[in-house]
């Protein structure tokens, strides 16, 4: 189900309560709880709209994209794990780090009609109070299957938030399910991790 727009409940505190967002706490004297209150916000609200052409079928499609999550899906908690769509509603949208259940939830599923629909919600990764709902939905289109997503974030987000990097991002991912989807390699998420840390390390070096 889409989010809409709506404002996040807060507990309202008296003006003298209220320690300022950039101010560090009072030291607490020993076995003193400590209390830090942000400051109030509203809640933001952002649309997303995605689409690309796959040369295969929808039914193709659907096994490579919901089914074979794992084979494709770039974002990781910790590398080495593996990542699962369980294709029934209310199935979880999860990585898996051991054999104990030990993992990270992304989300749940709403609704599926393979081949044709899923919809999810959750926080995708995302930090803080931030989440996002929409649906993925795959349709034969001249010989092929336009693969389109529909969703919505919501969270206390304000500025900060780079628009054109997560365009980009979202392309990049649109890319990777395409390539896969067409008979392209499964992805190694851990070799990927690997090489963004030598990056950042070299970067840092050079700055």
């Amino acid at each position: 189900m889409l989010l809409r727009s709506m404002a996040l409940p807060l507990l309202c505190l008296a003006a003298a309560a209220l320690a300022s967002a950039e101010a560090a706490p009072a030291p607490a004297a020993k076995n003193e709880p400590q209390v830090e209150m942000g400051q109030v916000r509203e809640a933001r609200v952002v649309s997303i709209k995605t689409s690309i052409w796959i040369d295969a079928d929808p039914q193709t499609v659907w096994d490579h994209a919901v089914k074979d999550f794992d084979g494709w899906w770039p974002h990781c908690y910790k590398p080495d794990s593996h990542v699962f769509i369980e294709p029934w509603t209310g199935g979880r949208i999860w990585e898996q780090f051991g054999p104990e259940g030990e993992g990270g939830l992304y989300g749940n599923v709403l609704y599926l009609d393979e081949p044709n629909i899923i919809k999810c919600d959750g926080q995708w990764g995302m930090g803080g109070a931030a989440v996002s709902g929409g649906l993925w939905r795959m349709e034969a289109q001249d010989g092929g299957t336009l693969f389109s997503t529909s969703g919505e974030i919501m969270g206390g987000f304000g500025e900060e938030m780079n628009v054109e990097a997560r365009r980009d991002a979202q392309a990049d991912i649109l890319l990777r399910l395409k390539r896969f989807c067409e008979g392209g390699p499964r992805i190694d998420r851990a070799a990927e991790l690997a090489e963004a840390e030598r990056e950042a390390a070299a970067a840092k070096g050079d700055s």
